[in-house]
């Protein structure tokens, strides 16, 4: 069974036509002994209040790319990395 999957969001209006429409990426999680499918989110900030939203796309292929470049190499998102890239000793001039 796939780690991840893609899903399709529209809502409707009172008039049947398409008001809001995008895509999505879900993580399937063991806990236990079972398996369910979680919400890739990320956190967003705003009049000193922050929260965790789901991560949009506007087209599937942006999603699939999402995946493939960021979720399974393990790139990480919604964090800092630090590395250190030299060390200078004074007393080698």
């Amino acid at each position: 069974m796939a780690d991840f999957r893609v899903k399709h969001y529209e809502y409707f209006d009172e008039n049947g036509k398409v008001a809001n429409e995008y895509y999505y990426t879900q993580q399937r999680i063991k806990f236990l002994w079972e398996y369910y499918w979680k919400d890739i989110k990320h956190e967003e900030c705003g009049w000193g209040d922050c929260y965790k939203v789901r991560t949009k796309f506007e087209t599937i292929e942006e999603a699939k790319s999402f995946i493939k470049d960021v979720l399974c190499p393990e790139v990480p998102r919604d964090k800092s990395r630090e590395t250190e890239v030299a060390i200078v000793d004074c007393k080698d001039d």
